[in-house]
């Protein structure tokens, strides 16, 4: 057995030496309605309801938790043409960089297949995750810079879902809040 003391119906300390609530008087000198038996393995923090049962409540779930999460897997990348490519704000921006390059050659004309539209000498490369070297032409990096906008997109649009949720779940990180996210 525990003697605990509670405040609003909240466990805030706890006693696990004695073994009876005379004992723990005797012992500590305490006496009055705030100190009662609990169950074993009740401590701090347990909040005990109308029937005596005790819980742990749980932890509100905070929109900058939510936002944490968001951009945890927005920087984890995104998959494109087989190769996963990185996410984090700066790549995001040579991304955007690279599709406005693109969207402005084809404008003047070049081959929306020319890998080489950048270097004639030489074909204009990304690099994934894995650091493999793929070609891409100017269709391809405005294909490209699409999905980057479309993957932060669906992540920004998954947690916006979550913090209108009321409670937001404790599971939010779960992969099924985030869908094809």
């Amino acid at each position: 057995m525990n003697v605990s003391k509670l405040e609003n119906g909240t466990v805030v300390q706890t006693w696990r030496d004695v073994e009876t609530t005379d004992e723990f008087r005797v012992k500590y000198g305490l006496y009055g309605a705030e100190y009662s038996a609990t169950p074993e393995g009740v401590g701090p923090g347990h909040v005990v309801n109308d029937k005596g049962e005790y819980s742990i409540p749980a932890v509100k779930v905070t929109p900058e938790q939510i936002t944490e999460e968001r951009n945890r897997r927005i920087t984890a990348g995104f998959k494109f043409e087989g190769h996963i490519f990185q996410a984090d704000p700066e790549s995001l921006a040579n991304i955007t960089g690279a599709a406005t390059a693109a969207i402005g050659a084809l404008v003047a004309g070049q081959s929306g297949e020319d890998v080489n539209w950048i270097d004639p000498k030489a074909p204009f490369v990304w690099l994934a995750s894995d650091n493999t070297q793929v070609p891409m032409s100017p269709l391809t990096v405005v294909a490209f810079g699409n999905a980057a906008m479309a993957h932060k997109s669906r992540h920004i649009h998954a947690a916006r879902v979550l913090k209108d949720m009321s409670p937001i779940p404790q599971s939010f990180a779960d992969d099924k809040y985030w869908g094809g996210a």
